[in-house]
């Protein structure tokens, strides 16, 4: 049996490993779901993985994640990231790089999809990234 959650969701986990992966370098054991955090602290540099929780009604994606230490690891405040593919909480992660997630998510669903989704978070919800993705301009 499969997870279901919805394709932008899965589209935005994907995008923010790829980016911790990037800025951070990847998990030292190689797993997938693995990445360094950029947390402060005791955790500053820590290797961080997640697992996937239980199936959402609204097609969000949530789960624990957690940080290893000596001898194991320790849970953290677990991750989400909405049905519309808005990143709202991934431990060991800036708010700009759920955000550069998220604008990924969006352009890769517009991408496999067409601007012309029938999907409903694509008609009757606005989406951030949506908002950013088809401005005419960006400050950063």
């Amino acid at each position: 049996m499969g997870y279901s959650c919805n394709a932008i969701a899965t589209f935005a986990l994907e995008a923010i490993i790829e980016i911790l992966n990037r800025d951070n370098g990847e998990h030292p054991k190689g797993i997938g779901n693995g990445w360094i955090g950029n947390s402060r602290g005791d955790k500053a540099g820590k290797p961080y993985f997640y697992e996937v929780g239980k199936e959402r009604a609204d097609g969000a994606i949530t789960g624990p994640t957690y940080y290893e230490v000596r001898n194991g690891c320790k849970e953290t405040s677990g991750f989400r990231i909405s049905g519309n593919g808005v990143i709202e909480r991934f431990p060991g992660t800036s708010s700009k790089q759920r955000d550069e997630a998220s604008i990924k998510a969006y352009t890769k669903m517009v991408e496999v999809y067409g601007r012309g989704m029938s999907n409903s978070h694509a008609k009757s919800e606005s989406h951030p990234a949506h908002d950013l993705a088809t401005s005419s301009f960006l400050v950063v």
